[in-house]
């Protein structure tokens, strides 16, 4: 989580799921530990309680009705807009979910021919090198008039509250309900900097960029 461990005295940010990767790798026995209360806790019973904790919580949330780990199934008469449409859906899947005949699905998507029908859509990249869903979903907008216009000047009265460093910039930009283009605007990104780099994760790939301190400059 990109956490400096090393230069804290105690950690207390949201943004620590508990691995214990430091814990364990740390090279002074005794200088980690996990502190509940007075008591100290080993690494092993915090991943478990861990993991009883977040997969309790969704099979209870399942069970209950109150959660399901993909949409219902469409019914008859429903169909999808093309940005409706999931990586985990086939080709196939894709196309008969929007209502498009398979041929043309694969000309609107920019899909190559080779790509078999049964590919996921989040897969579509690993048999044509270089293919971006994302990137193909934005195209189509655009050339159907969907896309919304990108203002001349970056909108920097949105919220930006729910933003948080272990998104990707195309995460973030749905969460603050931003075109792409006005995000990287607003965040003063380059435009060859991938859609899908982690927000903390930007000064590696933009020189002298911090990220920290440009959300704090557009809040």
């Amino acid at each position: 989580m990109n956490i400096d461990v090393q230069h804290s005295l105690k950690i207390t940010t949201s943004e620590c799921m508990n691995c214990q990767t430091c814990v364990n790798s740390c090279p002074k026995e005794g200088a980690l530990n996990h502190q509940m209360g007075n008591k100290l806790m080993k690494p092993l019973t915090i991943i478990v309680l861990v993991m009883v904790v977040f997969f309790g919580s969704i099979f209870a949330a399942q069970a209950l009705g109150l959660y399901q780990l993909t949409p219902a199934p469409l019914q008859v008469g429903e169909s999808l807009n093309y940005d409706e449409v999931k990586g985990y859906m086939s080709i196939k899947e894709a196309a008969e979910a929007t209502k498009t005949d398979l041929k043309v699905f694969y000309e609107k998507f920019k899909i190559p021919e080779n790509v078999p029908e049964t590919t996921k859509m989040k897969g579509i990249s690993e048999v044509a090198e270089g293919y971006d869903l994302d990137q193909a979903k934005e195209a189509l907008a655009e050339r159907s008039g969907e896309a919304k216009p990108v203002s001349s000047e970056p909108q920097n009265t949105v919220n930006l509250d729910g933003i948080k460093g272990s998104m990707t910039i195309t995460d973030a930009a749905k969460t603050v309900k931003l075109d792409i283009k006005e995000f990287y605007k607003l965040f003063k990104l380059p435009d060859n900097v991938p859609s899908n780099t982690y927000m903390k994760d930007l000064g590696n790939v933009v020189s002298g960029y911090d990220y920290h301190a440009m959300l704090t400059s557009l809040k």
